[in-house]
């Protein structure tokens, strides 16, 4: 008698499919002419739809190859609040690199830091970004030693500093539109293709904080999720795509539900009415400080908002409790309130406030998704009491990353 084996198969990641360039492709498949990406009115001459914008991150991808970077090595890019920063990031992703981000107006010092932790081999800056213009990319270049490329972004025609500088943007409008396989030194971009490379963030202290695309999507399908988003009201985001919250509230929250991004950088008050009024609907993402001078302003009365998301910070999970959070003088009957509170650089947490605007606990109960039949925890916040009485949070789940190292003391 011949015995059988039986063979269990493997189990299935309901999040394996939500890499950043997975769910662009995606995107531009089932809906390629709605727009995806503007830093103004969707209507604006330089809004993308999501065929454009798939289209341009394949040539940016081909551009990163162009200046000499190698999948797996990885790119710093010092991302403000606006698309071009955005587009190098995911386009550098579709090529197989790694990517650091640094938020904009970095001193020089920071930036070298920062390169030098993950070993960068491209400094990348839309020109004012770090200061002095250009000039201050190259004397940050100068004392990295990895580093062989300093690309630019933006109009470079009158930047008389950009002398040794890669105009990214310009490399990748003469790069071939044509599929992946068929583009420039395209076997390099073949081989990077299954590489999900990683996205690194640096915390209050200046160390890298290394995530997996993976994790980022599972925080943002928390964040959507909890903050009702949808994919009929854009999301309008003041926060740069460059930390943990900025990341996963703004343009990988778009890429999870399909809305429209709108960045808005750098914060003009004025502007940014004007740019609520002319989107309609809309979840708006600023920081927590913001809260006062958007009830001055009267956003936060009538429909013009769905929801706005105030985004605060703490080092650890022990602060959670204990964290302020601003109040309204008066309740708003508009949108709905929902607080993001950014712990360090491994989670981003929403709840939503109660109906006058005043807080909710955060990290009460397990924040739990259901993919496709699956059911995941997303954030789960395990309490135990330490000897000296102060209680010891560990933050654990699909949407927390590294989130063994993550201990409270």
């Amino acid at each position: 008698m011949v015995e059988t084996q039986t063979v269990t198969p493997p189990v299935r990641d309901p999040l394996a499919g939500f890499d950043l360039d997975a769910l662009l492709t995606n995107g531009a498949r089932v809906r390629p002419q709605r727009i995806a990406l503007s830093d103004g009115q969707l209507d604006a001459p330089s809004a993308l739809t999501f065929a454009d914008l798939d289209a341009l991150v394949s040539r940016t991808a081909a551009a990163w190859v162009a200046v000499g970077a190698q999948a797996s090595e990885c790119v710093l890019i010092i991302a403000g609040a606006r698309t071009a920063p955005l587009v190098a990031l995911l386009g550098a992703l579709r090529a197989g690199l790694d990517v650091a981000l640094l938020p904009g107006a970095c001193e020089i010092a920071t930036l070298v830091h920062a390169a030098n932790s993950v070993n960068a081999i491209a400094l990348c800056a839309e020109r004012d970004a770090v200061g002095r213009g250009f000039t201050g990319l190259m004397n940050a270049g100068a004392q990295i030693e990895t580093v062989r490329v300093l690309a630019g972004l933006g109009d470079f025609t009158q930047a008389a500093d950009a002398d040794g500088i890669a105009p990214l943007e310009l490399i990748a409008q003469q790069c071939a539109t044509a599929p992946r396989a068929a583009v420039p030194q395209g076997a390099a971009l073949n081989a990077a293709a299954v590489r999900k490379g990683a996205i690194v963030t640096f915390d209050d202290d200046g160390a890298a904080c290394f995530h997996s695309q993976r994790t980022l999507a599972a925080a943002a399908l928390d964040f959507i999720t909890r903050a009702g988003v949808l994919a009929r009201s854009p999301i309008l985001s003041t926060l740069a795509p460059a930390r943990f919250a900025g990341l996963i509230a703004g343009p990988i929250a778009a890429l999870v539900s399909g809305a429209p991004l709108v960045l808005h950088g750098p914060f003009n008050g004025a502007i940014l009415v004007a740019l609520v009024d002319s989107l309609g609907p809309s979840h708006l993402i600023a920081p927590g400080a913001l809260l006062g001078p958007l009830s001055e302003s009267g956003l936060l009365d009538g429909p013009r908002l769905v929801s706005v998301t105030l985004m605060g910070r703490c080092a650890s999970p022990h602060d959670m409790a204990d964290h302020p959070r601003p109040l309204l003088a008066r309740p708003t009957r508009g949108p709905a309130l929902i607080d993001l509170l950014a712990i360090g650089e491994q989670a981003a947490i929403a709840q939503v406030r109660q109906r006058d605007g005043a807080p909710a606990p955060i990290g009460a109960t397990t924040h739990a998704l259901s993919i496709d039949g699956a059911n995941i925890t997303a954030v789960s916040f395990e309490r135990n009491a330490r000897s000296n009485g102060a209680a010891n949070i560990v933050l654990s789940g699909a949407a927390v990353s590294g989130a063994e190292n993550h201990v409270s003391g």
